[in-house]
Protein backbone atom coordinates (compact mmCIF):
# COMPACT_ATOMS: atom_id res chain seq x y z
CA UNK A 1 0.00 0.00 0.00
CA UNK A 2 1.19 3.13 -1.17
CA UNK A 3 -0.35 5.58 1.53
CA UNK A 4 0.13 7.26 4.87
CA UNK A 5 -2.36 6.30 7.11
CA UNK A 6 -4.83 3.32 7.49
CA UNK A 7 -8.01 2.72 9.50
CA UNK A 8 -8.16 0.44 12.31
CA UNK A 9 -11.65 -0.62 13.49
CA UNK A 10 -12.71 -0.08 16.73
CA UNK A 11 -14.94 -3.20 16.53
CA UNK A 12 -11.75 -5.14 17.06
CA UNK A 13 -10.57 -4.05 20.23
CA UNK A 14 -12.93 -6.66 22.22
CA UNK A 15 -11.17 -9.30 20.42
CA UNK A 16 -7.61 -7.50 20.88
CA UNK A 17 -8.13 -7.31 24.70
CA UNK A 18 -8.66 -10.89 24.67
CA UNK A 19 -4.70 -10.80 23.79
CA UNK A 20 -1.94 -10.47 25.79
CA UNK A 21 0.58 -7.27 25.99
CA UNK A 22 3.02 -9.50 23.86
CA UNK A 23 0.69 -10.38 21.66
CA UNK A 24 -0.63 -7.23 20.74
CA UNK A 25 3.01 -5.79 20.38
CA UNK A 26 3.50 -7.99 17.66
CA UNK A 27 0.05 -7.92 16.19
CA UNK A 28 0.68 -3.96 16.12
CA UNK A 29 4.17 -4.61 14.39
CA UNK A 30 2.47 -7.16 11.66
CA UNK A 31 -0.32 -4.64 11.35
CA UNK A 32 2.40 -1.77 10.40
CA UNK A 33 5.03 -3.77 8.44
CA UNK A 34 1.58 -4.97 6.35
CA UNK A 35 0.49 -1.44 6.13
CA UNK A 36 4.13 0.24 5.14
CA UNK A 37 4.79 -2.81 2.59
CA UNK A 38 7.53 -3.93 4.96
CA UNK A 39 8.59 -7.64 4.99
CA UNK A 40 8.18 -8.80 8.44
CA UNK A 41 9.72 -12.07 10.00
CA UNK A 42 7.59 -11.68 12.65
CA UNK A 43 6.01 -15.20 14.13
CA UNK A 44 2.28 -15.23 15.42
CA UNK A 45 0.87 -18.06 17.57
CA UNK A 46 -2.67 -19.41 15.83
CA UNK A 47 -5.41 -16.12 17.86
CA UNK A 48 -3.06 -13.45 17.08
CA UNK A 49 -2.61 -14.63 13.43
CA UNK A 50 -5.95 -14.96 12.81
CA UNK A 51 -7.04 -11.49 13.70
CA UNK A 52 -4.13 -10.24 11.74
CA UNK A 53 -5.80 -12.05 8.51
CA UNK A 54 -8.90 -10.46 10.06
CA UNK A 55 -7.53 -6.91 10.02
CA UNK A 56 -5.33 -7.34 6.57
CA UNK A 57 -8.60 -8.25 4.84
CA UNK A 58 -10.11 -4.76 5.94
CA UNK A 59 -6.96 -2.94 5.07
CA UNK A 60 -6.91 -4.62 1.82
CA UNK A 61 -10.63 -3.93 0.85
CA UNK A 62 -10.30 0.12 2.16
CA UNK A 63 -7.38 -0.22 0.11
CA UNK A 64 -9.26 -1.24 -2.53
CA UNK A 65 -12.30 1.28 -2.18
CA UNK A 66 -9.84 4.56 -1.56
CA UNK A 67 -8.00 3.20 -4.88
CA UNK A 68 -11.20 3.46 -6.99
CA UNK A 69 -12.27 7.25 -5.74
Amino acid sequence: MDKKSFVLYTSYAEHIKKLSDEQRGKLMTAVFDYACDTKTDIELDAATDMLFGIIVQQLDYDHEKYEER
